[in-house]
């Protein structure tokens, strides 16, 4: 596209949607089917994890109302979510995606007067961006997060007791399928030294990226774009580039409501630990052409001359943010493969811990040539990858399925059979209501396209991987949650060997639940599932 003369191209169009109904209950109705929740309300199902997310409400209405519930008499701020993922980096510029690795949520609640305030929520308390939400208003404290100090206009920070002083009362569609249209901006700061590389490495990169996603999303997501010239800042450089900064500067030459991504790199002082972040989702920008909804990601610059092209998986790991999806993580249970509880509290949380997931670890992989996996199938399943028949629930008690290769389903067709698919899901706990508390995800792979290169490839392309979605209930009926992959082989700490192989017997003691493969080929692994409990 000419960015200096470019089409007219129509406001974006308001992409919230209620989706509080189709969570009340365990079942929905989707068209004349009754459909799980789970694959109901797999849209929003990733949105908490060990992160608090980093979230900006924007008050349309100008609403303070007086509090309602059993009572109360606080006051509530109505407004919109924004929330973003900030990603640590590495010692060369690169997204430090290893287990553990730090990474940081902040939160900004924006007042109906336009003040912003840094919204501190409690864990395991998230919405993405889009949300419409009451936020009970609470005392103003002073603020000391780095990324927050270089936001223009932060007033102080708020508190959030309890997951209950946030009420969802609408969420958003995730934007996943399809053309994703992406304005790359090249910058940097006045006191930084001009890049001596440039817009064909950017090039190369989207290319890149389009490449991977339309394999991994089998066919169905695709990247387009644009790469502008270098844009220097009259600004010194912080720690955390404040994303707005390029945006004004590109503005003159970019038309925004074109596009619905923006990629922005710029350098960024190793020293500050930063290697990238992103919002999770689509966030209001103000432009000269007006506000635009578009995600926004940020990468460090250097990252472009990195070995290995490590711009290009850390594109891939923030675009995946901007898609929608948080972290793909692992649990660490010591002796044990399965938590002895509901939530996990047995277990030991790690951070990028999958290094089967380009939303987990980057360097679970075969060298030299670090590997860019696929994402795993809970996430395809929330972006709407997958056809209704690829994902199968398995029915209580259990019984013998076959997971087939999760890089078959580009262009296969239905399965021969109902115990047929490209990923399991198993129910593990239900609340009170019948709605799932914990299951689990199992998928199979091969080496084909990106997954060729996965570690331990002995084990990992003979097993069956088992990840476990937690989900915690929040206000007005809706659930967050997020993904850990469990250890087949627990006791050494290690995730490359998690593959569940025939042989073995994967047992959660405190459900009961076995998965026992029992034969595994290049089409697939058949296994036998047993102790599946009842709502």
């Amino acid at each position: 596209m000419n960015q200096e003369n470019p089409p007219p191209a129509s406001k974006p169009s308001n992409i919230v949607e209620s989706a509080l109904q189709t969570l009340r209950s365990r079942y929905v109705v989707v068209g004349t089917q009754r459909v799980p929740l789970w694959k109901a309300g797999v849209l929003i199902g990733l949105l908490a994890g060990a992160i608090t997310g980093f979230a900006m409400v924007s008050n349309k209405s100008g609403e303070v109302e007086q509090g309602r519930a059993a009572g109360e008499s606080e006051q509530w701020i109505s407004g919109t979510l924004e929330s973003w993922v900030v990603d640590q980096g590495d010692s060369q510029g690169g997204v430090a995606a290893t287990p553990g690795a730090a990474h940081e949520g902040i939160t900004f609640l924006r007042t109906a007067k336009d003040t912003k305030y840094e919204l501190i929520l409690p864990p395991n308390t998230f919405a993405p961006s889009g949300s419409i939400v009451k936020v009970k208003a609470g005392q103003i404290m002073a603020n000391t997060t780095p990324f927050v100090q270089v936001q223009k206009d932060v007033a102080g920070a708020i508190g959030v007791q309890t997951a209950s002083d946030l009420q969802i009362l609408q969420l958003p569609s995730l934007d996943s399928v399809g053309r994703q249209h992406t304005a790359v901006i090249l910058g940097y700061y006045q006191n930084q030294l001009p890049i001596p590389f440039g817009r064909p490495i950017a090039e190369s990169v989207l290319n890149g990226v389009d490449t991977w996603y339309r394999e991994v999303s089998y066919g169905k997501t695709w990247f387009t774009g644009d790469v502008s010239r270098w844009y220097r800042t009259t600004t010194t450089a912080p720690c955390f580039p404040d994303p707005q900064t390029f945006i004004d500067a590109a503005d003159p030459s970019i038309y925004y409501p074109s596009y619905q991504r923006i990629l922005i790199f710029v350098p960024i002082n190793l020293n500050c630990g930063v290697g990238g972040f992103s919002s999770v989702g689509k966030v209001p920008v103000a432009t000269q052409d007006g506000t635009v909804n578009v995600s926004i990601a940020l990468m460090n610059a250097y990252a472009m001359a990195l070995p290995n092209f490590m711009a290009h998986r850390g594109s891939l790991h923030e675009l995946g943010h901007s898609l929608g999806v948080l972290h793909a993580n692992a649990f660490d249970c010591g002796n044990q493969m399965a938590p002895s509880d509901t939530y996990g509290a047995s277990c030991t949380h790690v951070e990028y811990g999958n290094p089967f997931d380009i939303m987990g670890v980057s360097g679970g992989a075969l060298p030299p040539t670090p590997a860019k996996p696929h994402m795993n199938a809970f996430f395809k399943e929330m972006f709407g990858w997958f056809d209704p028949y690829q994902v199968v629930e398995v029915v209580p008690p259990g019984g013998t399925y076959t997971i087939l290769p999760l890089e078959w389903a580009a262009s296969a067709g239905p399965p021969a059979s109902t115990t047929q698919a490209w990923s399991l899901v198993i129910p593990r706990t239900y609340d009170p209501t019948g709605q799932f508390q914990t299951w689990y995800y199992l998928e199979y792979r091969q080496p084909i396209g990106q997954d060729k290169r996965l570690a331990n490839p002995e084990r990992t392309y003979q097993g069956a991987l088992v990840s476990m979605v937690l989900s915690w209930g929040g206000s007005q009926g809706v659930y967050f949650s997020r993904i850990e992959l469990l250890d087949a082989t627990p006791g050494d700490g290690i995730f490359t060997n998690s593959a569940l192989i025939p042989g073995e017997v994967f047992q959660d003691t405190f459900t009961g639940i076995t998965v026992k493969p029992l034969r595994a080929t290049e089409s697939g692994i058949t296994v036998e599932i047993s102790g599946v409990p009842y709502p």
